[in-house]
């Protein structure tokens, strides 16, 4: 079965004709209608997520495996010789099935070192790298949580139980500031959002590919920092004067990571 994991190649995406089409936005007309910020960062994500659509190419994952024509072969080859083998379990159908095992490794074998000398001869060191953590960090799926007495089968109710475990066991006695440490307050009258500065920022930011729920990751952002400060700005300028932020930056993709003991439980995890 052919499974291919179609992801946006955010190297190769098209930045001059975003910068180019982007430039062309009239960013105080396009807010004109919004009223929260929640609006203002609908908007604007709108209009990039068209761009990304647009411009950024999909590939499929050089590192998803292909059964080809040879290895459907073998396996049916292998197959075969171990029903013979279980009905006769003669010594020239041994010799023969065990002929086929070897056949059949040293062809992945060759084929998994073809594969990696195509990872490594690619120009996008991201392949690479995912190629290096699947080797070495092998994590498995969640397998059925056991909370309260249920069988929790499901994502969200797998979700929902580790949720509900780790708010339990939180403890807040460190939260508290130190007491003989004498805080001033100061009171921000107005605060500007100079598109500079926030150009500025972007710059400094790690051009990661990795992205949360927004799906934009930060190589992508940092690409397009010259047309993306004026609206950031507006954003930020909006949610410090309405003290709210847009939904999408309160959320975050969380992934417990097994400690000891039974996988099962939500207390073995961290």
């Amino acid at each position: 079965m052919n499974v291919k994991v179609k992801q946006r190649n955010f190297v190769k995406a098209d930045y001059a004709n975003i910068e180019l089409e982007m430039s062309t936005i009239s960013w105080p007309d396009t807010f004109s209608v919004c009223k929260n910020v929640q609006e203002f960062w609908n908007t604007f994500y709108v209009i990039l997520n068209y761009m990304v659509e647009k411009y950024v190419p999909v590939y499929a994952d050089l590192t998803d495996k292909k059964i080809d024509s040879t290895t459907k072969k073998l396996l049916s080859k292998k197959r075969s010789m171990w029903k013979q083998l279980q009905k006769t379990n003669s010594e020239s159908i041994r010799k023969r099935y065990n002929f086929c095992c070897r056949e059949l490794k040293k062809y992945l074998t060759e084929q998994r070192s073809k594969d990696e000398q195509r990872i490594i001869s690619s120009k996008n060191p991201r392949l690479f790298y995912q190629h290096m953590k699947r080797c070495l960090h092998f994590r498995d799926d969640i397998p059925v949580i056991d909370y309260n007495g249920k069988a929790l089968i499901g994502n969200v109710e797998k979700a929902d139980a580790f949720n509900q475990f780790f708010g339990s066991v939180f403890n807040s006695e460190n939260q508290n500031p130190v007491n003989n440490i004498s805080l001033r307050r100061h009171k921000i009258k107005n605060c500007i959002f100079d598109p500079y500065i926030v150009y500025q920022a972007i710059n400094k930011i790690k051009p990661c590919f990795s992205s949360g729920p927004d799906n934009l990751p930060s190589y992508f952002i940092k690409r397009l920092s010259v047309v993306l400060a004026q609206p950031l700005s507006t954003i930020f300028e909006v949610s410090f004067r309405t003290h709210q932020l847009p939904k999408v930056w309160l959320e975050s993709n969380v992934v417990p990571l097994h400690k000891k003991g039974s996988k099962s439980k939500p207390e073995n995890y961290r």
